[in-house]
C-alpha cells in the first residue's frame, strides 16, 4: 500500500523528499494536488470537479488531465478553460 501511495503522489508532481511534508504547511497548489492524490486512491466511479485547475502550474494541470484521461469511471468537470477540457 505504501508503495502505490508513493506512486500515486508522484503522479501528482510530489517528489519522494516530501511526501512526509507536514499538511499545514502546503502551499494551495500542494493541497490540491494532495486532495487529487486522494481521490485517484479512493478507487471511485465518478468524479465531480468544480475548476480543478486553480492554484495547480503547468505540470501539475497536465498531470491531472493524464489521470482524467486515463480514469476508467464518469467526469464532470466544470472550468472555464475551454482548451484545458478539450480530451483526445
Amino acid at each position: 500500500m505504501e508503495n502505490t501511495i508513493s506512486n500515486t503522489l508522484g503522479q501528482v508532481l510530489f517528489r519522494s523528499d516530501e511526501v512526509n511534508k507536514n499538511i499545514l504547511s502546503l502551499s494551495g497548489g500542494e493541497g490540491a494536488r494532495l486532495l487529487l492524490a486522494k481521490m485517484m486512491l479512493e478507487k471511485s466511479n465518478i468524479l465531480v470537479l468544480d475548476e480543478p485547475t486553480n492554484h495547480l502550474d503547468i505540470e501539475s494541470r497536465e498531470a491531472l488531465k493524464k489521470s482524467l484521461i486515463d480514469f476508467d469511471g464518469t467526469v464532470i468537470l466544470v472550468t472555464h478553460d475551454r482548451n484545458y477540457c478539450s480530451f483526445p
